[in-house]
């Protein structure tokens, strides 16, 4: 198909530029040249006799070093100054790039990705994600290599610089403002810190409101991340959390804005579960606004009973945390998430996902209610649910796939109304990924394979050779 006049290649994904590391838009040059383009854009806007400036981190994979050295030299070739931070969640960039004087901020990640994997996400002024518009407007400058902005000499030559103890900031806030009476003296907690970006921070952050921490997975290599940990695992910490007598386990995943919790029973609790038991606090407390919640097309059908039966509204969105927050920020709603973990506290948090952030509230709930974590969900329930990823070649419109719809609707039938199928792609890899709810687990399981074959046998027969 033919691209439309003056339209632009897409760079930008669901969340910001993810790929391959070293491979195409994340090679030196590429990046070098994003670099220049967001600098011209900053100088533009800036206003002030000072430089532009730039803060960056990284959840800590390999390749962070050669992606940021990239980055750095494309801003200061233009006058921007960067300032990194060095290992840290998404969030705590997101948090400081809001708090300290500076224009942009970016966070080097694949977040819940493999290691080879990586990425630039970036954010405004705001702490907010880089708008449409704005994603729009670059993607234009990237196409014409002559937007690029003029290299500088001299004292106007960018600097860089180092300071890692800015996230000491991010700590002292929710230990002064966020969560100021907070003890959690007497609570023994496993984090598990996915060998990523909250490695340093987390672990500080729950020992500095008193509870016996024991950490693990907290030892970057470069080569670790996310590998059999972490919030993409949270079943390894279930018998450490039992071994331990542990009032419950954390999990995070590799750029830190995911958290999965383990009560104390050893039993894994989703995101789902997370949304079931801030939302009825906040209800009870009369500060759920609008007595709704968003969740995504993901989130289990148990959860949308439960808050039904508590007179709350569940609101469904396409998965991704993004179309999560604009629901929150346009209607003001109090809280929202995804299955995965990625839940968001509206105002409360200015809209960011933050996996730390998550834990400290479920664990200000257990504190103040004197509850275990079992004991706070004992009226929860999920119906089984089984999600299979298949790998693609292509992504061609599902609806255009007949025989898809056709296994989707001979499913939908076996279910016979006690039930739900989601089809849909995968927005930063090469998936298909099929979820099934219904009332027994060996039945889903097989309808979700039987969907899935279809799925990768019509994209073949669909994708030119």
């Amino acid at each position: 198909m033919t691209q439309p006049q003056n339209s632009s290649p897409r760079v930008f994904g669901t969340d910001g530029i993810r790929g391959v590391a070293n491979t195409g838009l994340l090679e030196p040059e590429s990046l070098l040249h994003l670099a220049s383009v967001l600098g011209g854009l900053l100088r533009e806007r800036h206003i002030g006799a000072e430089h532009s400036r730039v803060l960056i981190g990284h959840d800590g994979r390999l390749s962070w070093s050669l992606i940021q050295g990239a980055l750095m030299a494309g801003f200061n070739a233009v006058g921007v100054d960067v300032t990194s931070i060095g290992l840290v969640p998404t969030p705590v960039l997101a948090f400081l790039t809001r708090r300290q004087p500076c224009d942009l901020g970016i966070m080097i990640s694949a977040s819940h990705n493999p290691m080879q994997d990586n990425g630039v996400k970036l954010f405004v002024a705001s702490g907010a994600k880089l708008p449409d518009e704005l994603e729009r407007e670059v993607e234009a400058r990237l196409a014409d290599r002559g937007e690029a902005c003029e290299r500088l000499t001299g004292s106007d030559v960018g600097q860089f610089r180092e300071d890692p103890l800015l996230t000491l900031e991010y700590v002292e806030h929710l230990r002064r403002q966020a969560f100021k009476d907070l003890d959690l003296s007497g609570l023994r907690i496993v984090v598990d810190c996915a060998n990523g970006g909250a490695s340093l921070v987390a672990p500080q952050v729950l020992a500095a409101f008193g509870a016996d921490v024991i950490a693990v997975n907290h030892h970057p290599s470069g080569t670790n991340i996310n590998e059999g940990c972490g919030a993409l695992h949270p079943d390894r910490i279930s018998k450490i959390v039992l071994r331990e007598k542990a009032d419950i386990g954390l999990t995070l995943d590799g750029d830190g804005d995911r958290a999965i919790l383990v009560d104390d029973q050893g039993q894994v609790r989703s995101g789902d579960a997370i949304l079931a038991i801030v939302a009825r606090h906040l209800e009870s407390h009369g500060c759920l606004a609008h007595q709704t919640v968003v969740a995504t097309v993901m989130s289990n059908i148990g959860l949308e009973l439960f808050l039904d039966r508590l007179g709350i509204r569940m609101l469904r969105t396409p998965v991704g945390d993004r179309f999560v927050a604009a629901e929150l920020r346009q209607h003001g709603y109090s809280i929202g998430g995804e299955q995965s973990g990625h839940v968001i506290f509206g105002s409360d948090h200015d809209y960011n996902g933050d996996g730390l952030y998550t834990g400290l509230r479920v664990l200000s709930i257990l504190a103040e209610q004197k509850k275990s974590l079992s004991e706070l969900l004992e009226d929860f329930r999920l119906y089984p649910q089984t999600i299979k990823n298949f790998p693609v070649d292509a992504k061609p419109p599902l609806e255009q796939l007949p025989t898809v719809q056709a296994a989707v609707q001979e499913a939908e039938e076996v279910l016979q109304g006690k039930g739900r199928v989601l089809l849909r792609y995968s927005g930063t890899e090469a998936l298909a990924r099929v979820m099934i709810e219904g009332l027994e687990q060996s039945q889903i399981e097989a309808l979700a394979e039987q969907i899935g074959q279809r799925v990768v046998s019509a994209i073949a027969a669909h994708t030119p050779s």
